[in-house]
């Protein structure tokens, strides 16, 4: 066996991609960010503070 094909094998036992271990992480990551979005209340926009101000006057500077 070269060392090549040695430094080849040992590569890949080492980089092995545990799926179930991903997958867990994921889906707990996505329940997260859920949870989140659940108990978040709402941005006020910008546009709210302009529209707040709606008494029909015209507020023009000129």
């Amino acid at each position: 066996m070269s060392i090549w094909s040695k430094v080849a094998s040992e590569w890949c036992i080492q980089n092995v991609i545990d799926r179930e271990k991903i997958n867990t992480t994921v889906e707990y990551q996505i329940d997260k960010v859920q949870s989140v979005i659940k108990e978040s209340k709402g941005v006020p926009s910008a546009l709210d503070a302009i529209y707040s101000d709606d008494d029909d006057d015209d507020d023009d500077f000129w």
